[in-house]
């Protein structure tokens, strides 16, 4: 497979940490040729270094001491954007509400060159958000009609 696509998305406000729409389109671009890259599976491994349970930490983020909190951010976000910088192909965002985190990483694939591709219902986005993205689509099935032409991607044969 080639370099992944980066699923970006609101996390902590997501019904699920947002990994039901991640593994769903996990599966598409797996099914054409495409690797990705979800930062919830990232994350569930950093937990178990840091003997922490999700649930707790997506629940009570701040009651872990701040140490903690601020050393296991650090690693995540580090991590994410280096994943962005240099194993990422393009960046696919749902963007169902602002997130610091999803902005950030919109932020700096634009800063490093890299497409961002989105889907929302939203009608209008902000400013910075908007200049981020390099094409913005109302459903998942005009992103994966645009990424077939754009990407020459194709079903896998099974």
């Amino acid at each position: 497979m080639s370099s992944p696509v980066y699923l970006a998305g609101t996390m902590t406000a997501a019904t699920g940490w947002g990994v039901g729409w991640r593994r769903r389109e996990q599966k598409w671009f797996a099914s054409h040729g495409e690797g990705t890259f979800s930062p919830p599976d990232r994350e569930n491994e950093l937990l178990v270094k840091y003997d922490i349970r999700p649930s707790d930490l997506r629940r009570y983020p701040y009651r872990l001491h701040s140490s903690t909190r601020k050393q296991l951010f650090g690693e995540i976000v580090k991590f994410d954007l280096e994943q962005i910088r240099y194993r990422t192909k393009y960046v696919v965002v749902y963007f169902t509400e602002y997130s610091p985190g999803t902005v950030s990483e919109l932020t700096w694939a634009r800063m490093w060159g890299i497409p961002v591709y989105m889907v929302t219902k939203r009608k209008r986005l902000k400013p910075w958000t908007e200049s981020c993205v390099t094409k913005t689509f109302r459903t998942w099935e005009q992103l994966h009609s645009f990424l077939k032409v754009r990407y020459g991607l194709r079903r896998n044969k099974r």
